[in-house]
């Protein structure tokens, strides 16, 4: 997981996204980020739900583009 500021914005950079401004949910344990690299390019979030459960929060390419079905 991308678990730094410092790493959320290169992530944000790299994929033209606001990811870095979640760095205070990610250092709370509420949310963990992930830079995908096969399929494609990605962006992947997993958000911790107030029953303790982590569901799938955002997967998106560059520009919050809509990841491809075999990405998915």
């Amino acid at each position: 997981p991308l678990t730094t500021r410092s790493q959320l914005r290169a992530e944000g950079r790299a994929q033209s996204n606001c990811v870095a401004s979640y760095s205070r949910r990610v250092k709370n344990g509420a949310l963990y980020v992930y830079r995908v690299l096969w399929p494609e390019r990605c962006t992947l979030s997993l958000v911790k739900r107030r029953n303790g459960l982590w569901v799938l929060g955002e997967l998106k390419t560059a520009h919050n583009s809509r990841a491809s079905a075999k990405t998915r």
